[in-house]
């Protein structure tokens, strides 16, 4: 018989943590904490993107270009990838100023759970 799951994480409802769970948790907040901006000090564009991903649920190239000035996101996401954060990318449908169906990017910030093994 297949244990329930959650519909936003994939462990067991009864799932019991143990300390190598805990461990997991605190060194991805450790990486998220990380890369966030220190208080008076100047946002890079990763910076940005990981604050505006804490806040809200995803962003699209349009976003990351109206609401933060930043035009090549794909490759900001590459670095903060690169950086350790699980960011999970996938394809919405958006129509166009012609009211045809587009394909485009959205970017989400993982959660822990996101990850499986190999943290």
């Amino acid at each position: 018989m297949q244990k329930k799951t959650s519909a936003s994480h994939p462990l067991p409802l009864d799932h019991v943590f143990t300390d190598q769970d805990t461990a997991g948790f605190i060194e991805y907040g450790r990486r998220i904490a990380q890369a966030r901006p220190k208080p008076g000090k100047a946002h890079t564009q990763t910076q940005r993107i990981i604050e505006y991903l804490l806040h809200n649920n995803g962003i699209t190239q349009k976003e990351a270009m109206n609401d933060l000035g930043i035009y090549r996101l794909a490759s900001r996401i590459h670095d903060i990838k690169k950086m350790g954060i699980n960011i999970i990318s996938k394809t919405i449908t958006v129509k166009n100023r012609f009211g045809e169906n587009c394909f485009i990017g959205q970017y989400h910030l993982a959660d822990y759970f996101d990850f499986g093994e190999g943290l």
